[in-house]
């Protein structure tokens, strides 16, 4: 955290690199469980993100508070921000904010006990992926949260197809 500390002591107020930096403390924050200050700099993340007006980053600043606000229970809010993440990975065509897009929100469903549409959601990054030429490297992780949240929600033979046709790709 030192470092991502002395980033953003070196960063500008509205900068790319400050949302970014911002970002990435919040998503540390989260998994450390400190979720009250991960949601602080998550909206900070966004703020900053919308300074710059950078669509890369403000994908990335809403995807990371997307994931907070469903950590914290408040899924709705956080869908919102997913939706919006959507919206600004799409518009810049970044491939990886998309798959970013398609890995939080899969999970985050999955930990919301919402199974079903977890496993639609890495489905539907999973044929993004292989629109994209990526279903043995980001289409195979994907097939894991889909399999997770079939396995989840008693699909058991689903499971089963999804972790095969994974491994037939030889990821």
């Amino acid at each position: 955290m030192a470092g991502l500390d002395r980033a953003l002591e070196l960063t500008g107020p509205s900068t790319r690199d400050r949302a970014a930096a911002l970002a990435t403390r919040a998503a540390i924050l989260m998994v450390e469980g400190r979720l009250p200050h991960a949601h602080e700099t998550a909206e900070q993340s966004v703020a900053a993100a919308e300074e710059c007006n950078d669509r890369k980053q403000l994908s990335n600043a809403h995807n990371t508070l997307g994931c907070v606000l469903f950590q914290l229970g408040r899924s709705s809010e956080g869908q919102h921000e997913f939706d919006l993440a959507h919206g600004y990975a799409v518009s810049t065509g970044s491939g990886p904010e998309l798959f970013r897009y398609y890995g939080n929100f899969s999970d985050v469903l999955i930990g919301a006990g919402r199974f079903t549409e977890a496993s639609e959601m890495a489905r539907r990054g999973r044929r993004a992926a292989a629109d994209q030429g990526l279903s043995r490297t980001l289409g195979a992780f994907l097939a894991g949260n889909e399999a997770e949240a079939e396995m989840l929600a008693g699909q058991w033979d689903e499971a089963l197809a999804t972790i095969d046709e994974a491994l037939r790709l030889d990821p």
